[in-house]
């Protein structure tokens, strides 16, 4: 494929990634009235990213589509900042945690130094079992807590998908896994970002024409609404180990082997398995939002 053909089937997987988002969340169902000019001006952004600079002189197509598909991904995420905002459960943190851990020991498995790198990596992960097999109080300070982790992990994720190479055909290296791989690639490129971005948006950095307690007061709102997303179904051990015992078998298989390539795996895992284990979230948290109240303590 050339280059510019492999960003366009790319950016095919963020659009649908960003359906799936819409989907999710029951908007892309309903009225058009309620997405299709916020879409709209997603895309008509993303051609901004096509113009060529003042001072450019070598045009470079497959440049300003990379340009017009971040632009694109980033508008649309603050478009729908509160409808697309993941729903999150105990079963969320632990999928993404097994993502991290296989995602780690396919990259840092093979001399001593590495072994130990992947051990030292794995200990603060720690915290996500014992919130699965332990923690039953769902106060405010939990769910915003559990919440962060979740971004956390997406982003540790996606700093080791560029590193082990997933992300590589975008400096023009060929993929290993052609059209399919790097359209999924699309998807969980989409999926991360949007990760990114809500862990951006926690910084509490006033904007130009904003007052550091009109920018907490927006803090305040946004952590409100991302705890109130943090569904309290507590998952019992025994559906806990189910999730670790399937989701861990299924990534000991392929390392064994290798059915499919590391990257279609793990990219699959990121957008598909929160569906799957959704049923074991119970009732979905919705939009609901979750008020502090410090009586509760944290």
């Amino acid at each position: 494929m050339a280059p510019e053909q492999m960003i366009l089937v790319f950016i095919l997987g963020i659009f649908a990634q960003s359906a799936l988002f819409l989907f999710d969340a029951g908007i892309l169902t309903g009225s058009p009235d309620q997405w299709l000019a916020r879409v709209g001006g997603a895309l008509a952004s993303g051609l901004f990213g096509l113009a060529p600079g003042r001072r450019e002189r070598n045009y470079s197509l497959y440049f300003h589509l990379c340009v017009g598909a971040v632009i694109y991904i980033s508008i649309f995420l603050s478009f729908f900042k509160k409808e697309i905002l993941s729903r999150v459960s105990e079963s969320s943190l632990l999928c993404n945690c097994l993502v991290f851990w296989y995602l780690f020991a396919t990259t840092f498995r093979d001399t001593l130094d590495q072994k130990l790198l992947l051990g030292i990596a794995a200990l603060p992960t720690l915290g996500t079992l014992a919130i699965a097999f332990s923690i039953r109080s769902w106060n405010f300070g939990v769910k915003f807590a559990c919440y962060v982790w979740f971004l956390f992990l997406i982003a540790a994720i996606a700093v080791l998908q560029v590193r082990v190479g997933n992300l590589d055909f975008l400096f023009g290296k060929t993929p290993d896994d052609g059209p399919f791989g790097v359209f999924l690639t699309g998807m969980a490129a989409a999926y991360m970002w949007a990760g990114l971005y809500y862990l951006f948006i926690l910084v509490p950095i006033p904007g130009k024409r904003q007052t550091f307690a009109e920018r907490m007061d927006v803090w305040r709102a946004d952590a409100s609404m991302m705890a109130g997303r943090f569904s309290d179904y507590a998952l019992t051990p025994q559906q806990a180990g189910t999730v670790i015992a399937l989701q861990g078998g299924l990534y000991g298989l392929n390392l064994q082997f290798h059915l499919v390539s590391d990257a279609v795996l793990l990219n699959a895992s990121l957008v598909f398995l929160p569906y799957v284990y959704r049923a074991l979230a119970g009732p979905p948290a919705g939009a609901a939002v979750c008020v502090p109240n410090p009586s509760a303590g944290a």
